[in-house]
């Protein structure tokens, strides 16, 4: 039977990172230390939901006894394709590192002086914090040369910033800078913005009115776009 003692002295050998004034461990060093506790424990992942663009997924850790396993812990994880450089090829693999370490830290591996969180997912959470914070600038930002605001008339509201219909937008102008090959999230947008301008005039969707959108208008808008200009010879 394992206790806190044995807990204690492998989480004694664990290297710790400081990362905003906290020490905490990176998810192989979790795994070390739980391999040392029990090597012939187990480990697995699943996917609980994937759209395409956001994955969920749990992890459980534990061990058999008597042929029967006993889950210790479970940890689940978030991640959306695109937000962060090593989202934008390796979210799914990002996530499932994100719920291993979390299932560890359940069991109070490499969490000495930090948090349950992995170094490796504080360190995702920011990066994610600081291009969010870039990509809600230049929404709203309507002198900066490349990324201009999604429409030259109007700006998104400052609480559609980090809403529902914000996130969706992004993540669409996210999905199409990729399927397109533009070189910049900017291009992206600005290319986007002379989409719908395009089908307005073709009065293919009605005037859009950003202060007021829903997330159904979006959708539409979205839907139409890669309808006219995505599909096919289209794009």
């Amino acid at each position: 039977m394992i206790n806190y003692e044995d807990i204690a002295k492998v989480n004694a050998d664990v290297e710790m990172i400081d990362l905003k004034g906290k020490k905490y461990a990176m998810v192989p060093q979790r795994v070390k230390a739980f391999r040392r506790l029990f090597p012939e424990g187990f480990i697995t992942t699943e996917i609980i939901s994937h759209d395409g663009v956001t994955v969920l997924m749990q992890a459980k850790a534990g061990y058999y006894e008597d042929g029967v396993p006993i889950i210790l812990a479970t940890g689940f994880a978030q991640e959306v394709k695109g937000k962060g450089m090593v989202n934008s090829t390796s979210y799914i693999e990002n996530c499932e590192t994100s719920a291993v370490g979390r299932a560890l830290g359940m069991i109070s591996l490499g969490i000495e002086g930090g948090g349950i969180c992995s170094a490796e997912e504080l360190a995702n959470a920011v990066v994610a914090q600081q291009q969010m914070k870039e990509e809600e600038r230049a929404l709203c930002n309507p002198t900066m040369p490349e990324d201009g605001p999604v429409t030259s008339a109007k700006t998104l509201p400052k609480k559609a910033q980090t809403s529902p219909v914000g996130n969706y937008i992004m993540n669409e102008i996210t999905a199409m800078q990729e399927e397109t090959g533009a070189k910049t999230y900017g291009e992206m947008k600005t290319r986007f913005n002379e989409w719908v301008k395009a089908l307005e005039d073709a009065k293919v969707i009605d005037k859009v009115d950003w202060q007021t959108i829903t997330m159904e208008q979006a959708k539409q808008i979205v839907a139409a776009i890669r309808k006219n200009f995505l599909s096919g010879d289209a794009a």
